[in-house]
């Protein structure tokens, strides 16, 4: 094993490790909530703009139940790779769209593809939020559904 040529061809990669911390979950036409305390750390990303189609960073997202006590559960745990995909030509308020690849999951393989549209809205106080729009696994229904999650 040559170490040196190994450390030669991984890519370059851009900007700071990220941290983001979802601040609600809705399941439209339900009102918005939040049941988990959710931690998602990013790593640096592969091209310059981590938003550009074809940029991929490494990801943890920890789910722990709400209220946090000593008894808190983890409601869900992945790690892998956020690939930024096309985005759809119908949405022009779309900034970008992911597909995160989970290496590992506590829910095992057999969900369905994780992938989400992030969107800016302009909050009544006039700041923007971050919205990512997809199509999930309702965990009250067992079926798949739109959800949208507000992300800081």
């Amino acid at each position: 094993m040559n170490l040196t040529s190994d450390l030669e061809t991984w890519p370059e990669l851009y900007g700071v490790p990220s941290i983001s911390r979802r601040i609600s979950i809705a399941r439209p036409p339900s009102a918005p909530f939040e049941d988990s305390d959710v931690l998602v750390l990013s790593s640096r990303s592969t091209l310059p703009d981590s938003t550009t189609v074809g940029s991929v960073l490494l990801y943890l997202d920890l789910r722990l139940s709400l209220t946090i006590t000593l008894r808190s559960s983890i409601n869900q745990a992945s790690a892998g790779l956020r690939y930024t995909i096309p985005l759809p030509e119908s949405d022009s308020s779309a900034i970008a769209r992911y597909r995160w690849e989970h290496i590992i999951d506590s829910h095992g393989s057999d969900e369905p593809p994780d992938e989400g549209t992030i969107v800016k809205r302009i909050k009544e106080d006039g700041s923007e939020e971050e919205v990512e729009i997809g199509l999930g696994l309702d965990p009250d229904t067992g079926k798949i559904g739109l959800y949208e999650e507000i992300w800081k």
